[in-house]
Formats: structure tokens, C-alpha cells, sequence
């Protein structure tokens, strides 16, 4: 999208800034003729005159002009239903940072013409929203179509003689002046939407709630682009729960399993399916997985090109999601992402890898009859499937209500459901005979560093159950990757996490080492970590080690990273229908065909909205009865 703006210079806090430089070179320059003589004084009073008219010619140049915005977007969409969407979007005042009532007053047949009311308050969580008050604004719009199949929308505010403004002492908006040009593009089914603002503040208005509207009105285009989308993808889903008819259907035979044939004969699969056990051979971090490296400060550096490469331009399309989530009330969880940067799983599926471990430590953590014994082999499984999360593809988002069954070869039966759209929730139930394990994991997510580190988190209590009715509780810790904008793409645990083991009064805390500061030097690399296992506050065992190298309690090594044990979960033959494998968008990644993956994608995300809008409207509906 390409965007052009201009905005006036001088605003009141300008003005006050100018009068204090002013005065501080005044004053500089009647220190410099008391201290000095006259003849130095001189010079220097013609330096500050002509940095004072300097300064004014700078901020008079612009004086006298209003915000104009110009930006322009394509839309694969026709220019009539683009004129449709855009009328059904502005009516419905979804972009602004104002909260708004909209009441048509009249319409034009035959002329494209329509006067509304709308009734402005700005929010309270702009800064110095209490200096205005609810206020009424009239305005009209019409549209036209040009000869060669294009239309133009206009949009103005009716003059204040006629909108019977109570307080002329708190005009927000005293002028408005907003277009829309739809450009049919020659031999193609897209059309170019060129937006042009021009906006006159009427008085006094703070920097930053000017920059907030500005930035809003940017996203005017972005989010009518996902509206046409949206509508589109709508008209051709009547019922929520109508098979799709998808152009590409019959590349798939819905009767059988993608992965009936088990994972191990899909190359794809087979690369990532790592099966070693402990004194055959051993298996360093580039083989588990080609061009990933261990970093010398310490995480795992991705210096894999091609799943760098996909995400190419991600910032842009990134901010592009975030405005169009912003618009609708969304947080950085739910940013839509192109199918481009995903893997061809679903995130429920990605989270059993953290369970590689699994077959071998909880089993015999369920038959230790040490309660010491059991927690070092818990510990053990929590840390050594931390560095399952080095690749750097994006799963699929899971939708609610979607399932993964799978399981060990010991017999161990793994079942998983998304039970919450917003917040993102999964739960999961692991069952053996000799031990239970379950959970949820909230997904959290935000950015640090000026937006070049991601921080997310699987929050949730995760619970094991022994045959003699106590219970070892943890949660995991949270995960950074920095490298985002620029630098190296590094994958680092931070902070620490905590075992728990109430009947036996066993508790251990585990802490990684925190990267260099500003005022401080690294030690060791970040992927170290020391804790203790304490009785009753008392330390009976020291854990250290690293997440990369082994695990140690006190001299003895329960886990080493290049000869360990890792037995991914595998799929089971006869899933649900609800199962995560099902999903059309993840087929059509699975058979490389991404533009179709992306139409999938966005019409399950349409269909994820919509279902839960009923489920509002119905809960709603309930607490009225």
C-alpha cells in the first residue's frame, strides 16, 4: 500500500516550544554582553537572529495547510462490489478512533445521495479526551461512476450553520473532506482504490490524538480490503456449516486420512521424525534440524534461508493484520498471518513435540518409588523438549472445537481440543496406566525490543497424576526469539519455571541465565540454567546444566542432548472429523498449492467470526430471558 501525507507544523505545544527557544537565546546572548564585550555581543546577536528566523520560517512554511492524507491499495474484486462494501463499511464507521452513532437522515434516489448524523465522543483512553464533548456532526455523501466502469465516493461534513453545533468552543472536526476513486484494472479482475483526506482540526489539537487519528484514517484502505474479502468469502458460505465447494476440491478424497500412511513415509515427515535412542548414535543440533546452529551466547540460531526467506516482507503484512485486527478490537494474538510462513501442521499437533521425552521419563517417573526420583525425572522431561521449538515456520492457529488424537508406541493415548476462540485455549489429556497428564495452554504473545523480539508463552497448569493419588504440577517458561527486523534469528528460554510436588512438600525452581545488559557481562551461554530441589525450603539437590548440552542433578547426568531419546507422538489411524488434519487450508499447504491454502485459510477464519458472533448474540439473547 502506498501511502503520501502532509500535516500542518505549527500547533500550540510548537508555539510554546518556539517562545522558550526564543527566550533562551535572548537570555544566552545578554549572558554572553555581560560577560563579554560589545563587540561580541554584536556577533552573536546576529547568529541568534537569524537561527530565531530560521526557526520561524520553518514552522510558518506549512502554517497555513490541513492534514492530507493520500493512499491507495489493490483490491481483487469488482468495482461495483467494491462500491458496495465500501458504502455498507463507512455507514457502519468501523475505522475511526471516535465511537459513533449513526442515523441516516435522508436519501437521494437517482442522484447516489445520502445525508447521515452522527453523534462523536472520543474515547477515554485519549489522552486529554476530557477537553471535548459529545457533539453532533451532519454530513452528506454521494458517488458516481465515470466511463470507464470506475466510481468516486465523496464524503463531507455540512457547513456549521447548518449542523447546530451547541459549543463552537469545542469543534472537533470543523471541515471534512474524505474520497474514494475505484480504478478498474485493464484485463484483470482487480481494481486500484485511491484514498485522499484532507481534514481540518478546527482549532487546537493535541499531537497525539492527531497522530492517533492519522494513523487510523491510514488504516481506512486496509481495512476495507479485508471487508470486500470478508463479504466475498461470505456470499459464498450461505450456511456456517455448508460443505465448501471449493474450486480445488477434487484434489483431495475426503475419505482418507492425509496421514494414513503414518508420518514416517511423508518425506516431509520423516526429515523431522527423529527416533535415536541413548548409545546408538549420536545426533547433534544440525542434523535434528539442517542449518540450525548453537549460538555462542547461548539459544539456537536459524541460519535455514528457506524458512527465512518465507518470511520475507512479514513486517509489512504484519502491520497490515495489525491494523485491520486494531480495527475490530482484536489483540496481537489473533494477527492474521499468509499461509507462506506456516508449516503444514496445526499448532496442537506442533505442541506434541515438547512431549518427545515423554515415553521415557514418565514412565519412569510412575514407576520410581522415590518421590525425589520422580520430580528429577519430570524436570528432566520439561527441559529436554525445549529445543523442539527451534523451528522457525508458524503452525496452523487451531479453531475451536478442532481435535488431535494421537499416541506412543507404549500405548500412551494423547487427546487434544481448542476449547476457546478468545482467549486461545487448548486443553489436552494424556492417559497411561500407570500415570495421567493434563492441561491447557493459553497462548500469549508480545513484542520487545522495538519490535525486533517476540516473547510468547504457553501459559497454563499442567498437572501428572501417579497411581497413588499425588500429583506433580509445572508450567512452562517463556520463550524469546529476537532477530525479528534485524540480526540473527535466535530461539532463548528466559526467566524461570517451577515444579511442584504438594504431598511431598518438594518444590524446584529452575532459572535460565539472563542475557547480557547494558551494565553487565554474560557468563555463560543463556541456554544454562541452575536451580535446586528443596523439602520444605531446605535445598536436598542442585539442578544445572544446559537445554542444548545435558541435565544434571548434583554429579549425575540424567540427559544428554546428542544420544537422547526423542519419540514423537504419531498420529492415530481413525481421528474425529474435528481433527486438526482435516483442515482444507492445511491440505492445500501439504499439496504446495498456497494460493489455494490462503482462500481456505480465510474463508475458516470468516467462518471462526462468524460462529462466534452466534454464540454472543445467543448468550446475549439467554441473559435477557
Amino acid at each position: 500500500m502506498c501511502i503520501r501525507d502532509s500535516y500542518p507544523i505549527l500547533n500550540k505545544g510548537r508555539a510554546i516550544r518556539l517562545s522558550l527557544w526564543i527566550l533562551g537565546v535572548l537570555l544566552l546572548n545578554w549572558l554572553v554582553k555581560w560577560l563579554f564585550s560589545y563587540s561580541f555581543f554584536f556577533l552573536t546577536s546576529l547568529g541568534c537572529l537569524g537561527f530565531i528566523a530560521y526557526r520561524i520560517k520553518s514552522i510558518i512554511k506549512l502554517n497555513d495547510k490541513y492534514t492530507l492524507l493520500k493512499a491507495s491499495t489493490v483490491i481483487d474484486a469488482p468495482p461495483k462490489q467494491i462500491l458496495d462494501s465500501l458504502l455498507d463499511y463507512e455507514n457502519k464507521r468501523m475505522y475511526d478512533i471516535f465511537s459513533y452513532e449513526v442515523q441516516l437522515l435522508e436519501s437521494v434516489e437517482g442522484k447516489n445521495r445520502a445525508n447521515f448524523k452522527e453523534i462523536i465522543k472520543v474515547p477515554e483512553n485519549v489522552i486529554f479526551s476530557s477537553m471535548y464533548k459529545p457533539r453532533e456532526v451532519y454530513y452528506t455523501q454521494y458517488w458516481q461512476q465515470d466511463d470507464n466502469g470506475g466510481y468516486s465516493y465523496y464524503r463531507k461534513t455540512i457547513p456549521e450553520s447548518e449542523a447546530r453545533l451547541a459549543d463552537s468552543s469545542n469543534i472537533l472536526l470543523k471541515g471534512l473532506e474524505e474520497a474514494f476513486i475505484i480504478m478498474p484494472i485493464q484485463k484483470s479482475s482487480q481494481c486500484i482504490v485511491f484514498f485522499i483526506s484532507r481534514i481540518d482540526y478546527g482549532g487546537l489539537i493535541h499531537a497525539i490524538m492527531r497522530d492517533k487519528l492519522k494513523l487510523k484514517r491510514i488504516g481506512i484502505l486496509i481495512g476495507l480490503k479485508a471487508y470486500v474479502q470478508e463479504q466475498s468469502i461470505r456470499k459464498q458460505n450461505e450456511s456456517i456449516f455448508s460443505s465448501p465447494k471449493a474450486e480445488n476440491s477434487n484434489k483431495i478424497d475426503t475419505n482418507i486420512s492425509p496421514f494414513a500412511n503414518s508420518a514416517t513415509n511423508d518425506p516431509e515427515e520423516k526429515k523431522n521424525d527423529v527416533s535415536i535412542y541413548t548409545n546408538k548414535k549420536k545426533l547433534p543440533l544440525e542434523k535434528r534440524y539442517p542449518r540450525y546452529h548453537k549460538y555462542r551466547k547461548g539459544g539456537i540460531w536459524c541460519n535455514n534461508k528457506d524458512d527465512l526467506k518465507s518470511q520475507n516482507g512479514i513486517i509489512l503484512d504484519l502491520l497490515k493484520s495489525a491494523g485491520n485486527e486494531l480495527l475490530h478490537g482484536r489483540g496481537i494474538i489473533g494477527l492474521s498471518l499468509p499461509v507462506r510462513v506456516f508449516e503444514p501442521r496445526s499448532m496442537l499437533e506442533r505442541i506434541t513435540d515438547l512431549w518427545g521425552t515423554g515415553q521415557k521419563y514418565l514412565t519412569q517417573a510412575a514407576h520410581s518409588a522415590e518421590p525425589i526420583e520422580r520430580m528429577k525425572n519430570i524436570i528432566t522431561f520439561v527441559i529436554s523438549g525445549l529445543y523442539t521449538n527451534a523451528p522457525q515456520r508458524k503452525p496452523f492457529n487451531p479453531i475451536i472445537g478442532e481435535t488431535y488424537q494421537g499416541h506412543w508406541p507404549d500405548g500412551t493415548s494423547i487427546s487434544m481440543e481448542h476449547t476457546s476462540h478468545h482467549p486461545p485455549i487448548s486443553h489436552f489429556y494424556i492417559s497411561n496406566p500407570k500415570y495421567q497428564y493434563w492441561g491447557y495452554y493459553e497462548y500469549l504473545a508480545k513484542l520487545a525490543d522495538f519490535g525486533n523480539s517476540g516473547i510468547g508463552r504457553m501459559k497454563g497448569v499442567n498437572k501428572i497424576a501417579f497411581l497413588d493419588n499425588s500429583e506433580i504440577t509445572f508450567e512452562l517458561p517463556a520463550a524469546k526469539i529476537s532477530g525479528i527486523l534485524f540480526g540473527k534469528r535466535v530461539l532463548q528460554w528466559i526467566g524461570n519455571f517451577k515444579v511442584a510436588y504438594p504431598q511431598y512438600n518438594l518444590e524446584a525452581v529452575i532459572t535460565f541465565t539472563p542475557p547480557p545488559g547494558f551494565f553487565s557481562s554474560q557468563v555463560k551461554p543463556s541456554d544454562c540454567f541452575e536451580g535446586e530441589i528443596a523439602v520444605n525450603g531446605q535445598s536436598i539437590s542442585k539442578i544445572t546444566g544446559s537445554w542444548l548440552e545435558n541435565i544434571k542433578f548434583d554429579t549425575h547426568i540424567y540427559w544428554e542432548f546428542e544420544t537422547a531419546d526423542l519419540i514423537r507422538p504419531k498420529p492415530i489411524a481413525d481421528p474425529l472429523p474435528s481433527d486438526c488434519r482435516f483442515r482444507e487450508d492445511l491440505q492445500a499447504w501439504k499439496q504446495k498449492d498456497l494460493s489455494w491454502a490462503q482462500k481456505e485459510k480465510d474463508r475458516l477464519q470468516v467462518l471462526q467470526r462468524a460462529d462466534r458472533k452466534t454464540r454472543e448474540d445467543f448468550a446475549k439473547a439467554s441473559k435477557l430471558k
